[in-house]
């Protein structure tokens, strides 16, 4: 079955994301809101945040840019708060949730989208961009699991560092149901990802949720099982 998303929304509705001056970590300074040009009320802007140099990403998986509910994410200058591009997948359906996750490094981001049904219904996709010029994000590729399976919500979770990307499949089944996996990927050539291992907890078992979030830090990742 597709998942789909009801809301009722009474009362004023403004998006935003807070940003901080944390030169002295015992008194944060706020320094101003982040706020996109055309999100709605149900777009869930701020669901996914990831700040790198003078960049930030924020995701809207509830936003329509390609379709009822299909996602985008937002580019911002940290310094100016200034809203620097939109970024909506190529191929976005409704209810992809494109936005769900989001990380940046350098010149490149990743974004997830649990609901994608490229491998299966609700299989899950992440996208893979080059954010050079930030008023024109170019696609380089999209990852998904080829052997996924429905409602696998791989891309629930995404990291990027140097040549290396993570993405969680929180509901893979390959340990018993709902046990989870994430799937690393070498991005030497970013524009034709190589994976380079499916990871399974050595302990995994059913219901683990294991890739419900994910880091990576140089050659380190670190993976959350939530239950």
């Amino acid at each position: 079955m597709v998942a789909t998303r009801n809301w009722a929304f009474t009362g004023t509705y403004t998006p935003r994301v807070w940003l901080f001056d944390t030169t002295d970590p015992a008194s944060p300074v706020f320094m101003s809101h982040i706020q996109p040009s055309d999100a709605g009320s149900t777009d869930d802007f701020g669901d996914a945040i990831d700040i790198d140099g003078s960049r930030a990403i924020v995701g809207a998986p509830g936003n329509d840019g390609a379709a009822s509910f299909s996602g985008a994410a937002y580019l911002f200058d940290t310094t100016t708060g200034a809203e620097l591009g939109k970024i909506i997948a190529s191929d976005g359906e409704s209810v992809d949730q494109f936005g769900w996750a989001v990380d940046m490094e350098g010149h490149l981001a990743i974004i997830g989208a649990r609901w994608e049904d490229e491998s299966a219904s609700n299989g899950g996709a992440a996208y893979l961009y080059d954010i050079s010029d930030p008023a024109s994000p170019v696609e380089l590729a999209k990852l998904f699991a080829v052997e996924g399976d429905q409602n696998d919500y791989f891309g629930y979770s995404v990291s990027i560092a140097g040549n290396l990307v993570a993405v969680g499949a929180m509901f893979d089944d390959d340990l018993g149901l709902d046990a989870g996996a994430v799937y690393i990927y070498d991005i030497t050539d970013p524009a034709n990802p190589t994976l380079a291992t499916k990871l399974l907890a050595s302990d995994g078992e059913p219901t683990d949720d294991f890739g419900w979030s994910v880091a990576l830090e140089g050659a380190t990742l670190l993976v959350g099982a939530r239950t």
